[in-house]
């Protein structure tokens, strides 16, 4: 992951990063929150995640989403990417 990381560093503009610790419930309310957000297209970053990062998103359709599964150091995770292209762009 971390090569592919440095490989859309060179292509992005920006990449910010969570990473948190949380249980399993409080987990379930932030992808809730950032469901629900996605649903009206427009949100602050800093509404969903506790963080300073103050980025507002506006989304746009058609979203592209992908889902990786990933075992690493005798731990299981997913990475999620959501893609869409901005109107203004």
């Amino acid at each position: 992951m971390t090569e592919i990381i440095e490989n859309y560093r060179e292509i992005h503009e920006s990449i910010f990063r969570f990473k948190s610790k949380q249980s399993k419930e409080e987990l379930s309310k932030t992808l809730l929150d950032l469901s629900q957000a996605i649903r009206k297209g427009k949100f602050s970053v800093n509404s969903i995640l506790p963080t300073s990062n103050k980025a507002n998103v506006s989304i746009t359709e058609p979203v592209t989403f992908k889902l990786v599964y990933a075992k690493e150091n005798n731990k299981k995770e997913f990475h999620v990417e959501i893609e869409w292209t901005p109107t203004n762009h």
